[in-house]
């Protein structure tokens, strides 16, 4: 039939076909929203991040072969790179100065004081085995450094 010899009223969409199309967007996109992670901060998800990072420094330190280190406070942590004889910022971003997410915090260690200290040599080693405990009010989650140098995630608790 020619498109032309249709009269006004049946060319284009119904309303009952725009409202269905509306819905059906509506639900996808609710569909989307309830899947995107959350943004609350979690030690678990932090406790993540520091250790990837740290596994970073190491891998720099082995590369660059030149010490790198780390110091964690009660506000964040931040990376070292030795060179000529002083500590400098490394000039990755991703290692540069990084605050504890609100909510998390790095938790007393019974023997250490509020700030912790921790130097990857140029094998990669660790000067020492180091547990940095994360918490916050929906639980606590761990990463530790062995004096090999490797970093793993463990005694996570929701």
């Amino acid at each position: 039939m020619n498109r032309a010899l249709l009269p006004a009223a049946e060319a284009g969409f119904s309303l009952v076909e725009l409202m269905v199309a509306l819905a059906i967007a509506g639900l996808a996109a609710t569909a989307v929203i309830l899947n995107l992670p959350s943004t609350t901060a979690t030690p678990a998800i932090a406790a993540q991040r520091l250790a990837v990072r740290l596994a970073a420094a190491r891998d720099m330190a082995v590369i660059a072969g030149r010490p790198v280190a780390v110091t964690l406070d009660a506000t964040g942590y931040a990376f070292a790179l030795r060179r000529d004889g002083a500590w400098v910022d490394p000039a990755d971003r991703r290692l540069r100065r990084q605050a504890w997410p609100a909510g998390v915090a790095l938790a007393p260690s019974a023997g250490q004081g509020s700030a912790r200290h921790l130097v990857f040599d140029a094998m990669g080693m660790a000067n020492a085995p180091l547990a940095i405990t994360l918490s916050a009010g929906n639980g606590t989650a761990v990463v530790r450094v062995a004096r090999d140098g490797v970093v793993a995630i463990g005694g996570a608790r929701p």
